[in-house]
């Protein structure tokens, strides 16, 4: 099982955050109804998802929320 399973949920995020300015208040630590709810999906995909946009530095993740990297 690689990361490849998980590329949809992460363009979908990374389409969530360059519709909302760049930022989300969700992240890893949020609640998981609150995940259910925005996204459709389990805590432990969005994890996955956000740990491999994380990993290509395209996100920075912090309690408050997630930050779409700006590509200058």
């Amino acid at each position: 099982m690689g990361y490849e399973r998980f590329n949809p949920l992460a363009h979908h995020i990374l389409s969530i955050l360059e519709e909302n300015e760049g930022f989300i208040t969700l992240s890893d630590k949020s609640l998981d109804l609150d995940i259910e709810y925005n996204f459709s999906c389990s805590k432990k995909a969005f994890k996955k998802a956000i740990g491999f946009l994380y990993k290509q530095r395209l996100i920075l993740i912090s309690e408050r929320g997630i930050l779409k990297v700006s590509m200058s």
